[in-house]
């Protein structure tokens, strides 16, 4: 909760239980482990996890910041603390709201030759990871003004023909009616099915 949130705010919990679904995760996995390992000894074996543990796990890079270098992480709101452009919002010409994962110089050069920006930036200051991280608020302030003047769509499938990992900002019933979710929704209802049937019969 300390680096959740934007700049300053108070302490703020995710909103969802994203901790108890990671320990299930960890749990499954440790489960077909020690199936595999038991069906090489025949030996039984005991499989626990810790919410702690998982919770400790899910801070990856945020952890690695300060037990590499002492760097205490803060609130950032959606930005990362070690790439970018990443996670900064956009608004497009047609009101999307709109981020990018920018995880390589190349696809930093293939965004900025879909806005026709090439020229706009100034590559002392945008020329690696590293300089963007540091001028993170210049590059967002000329990456936004052309943005603002693109629609949605257009830049959505341009992004995707480059491999330019961009993503629009939805409300969960705009999520839940991507055709994915449906058929994500669709299989969950099946799986239930195929196992209540299961459990009749058994």
């Amino acid at each position: 909760m300390s680096i959740n949130g934007e700049r300053n705010s108070k302490p703020l919990k995710m909103p969802v239980a994203l901790i108890d679904i990671l320990a299930a995760h960890q749990l499954k996995e440790g489960i077909l482990l020690a199936m595999l390992q038991q069906a090489k000894d025949g030996k039984s074996k005991k499989v626990t996890v810790s919410l702690f543990d998982s919770a400790i796990a899910s801070l990856a890079n945020q952890a690695t910041n300060w037990l590499v270098a002492k760097h205490l992480p803060v609130q950032l709101g959606s930005i990362h603390p070690n790439i970018a452009p990443y996670g900064e919002i956009f608004t497009t010409k047609d009101k999307a709201q709109i981020t990018f994962a920018i995880g390589t110089d190349k696809q930093f050069k293939s965004l900025l030759t879909i806005l026709n920006i090439g020229t706009a930036i100034d590559t002392k200051l945008s020329s690696s990871n590293q300089l963007r991280v540091k001028n993170r608020l210049y590059i967002s302030e000329v990456l936004a003004k052309s943005i603002s003047t693109q629609n949605f769509k257009t830049l959505y499938h341009k992004c995707l023909q480059a491999d330019v990992p961009i993503g629009k900002i939805r409300n969960i019933k705009e999520v839940m009616e991507l055709p994915e979710a449906k058929e994500l929704h669709i299989k969950n209802k099946k799986a239930t099915t195929i196992k209540s049937i299961a459990f009749k019969i058994d």
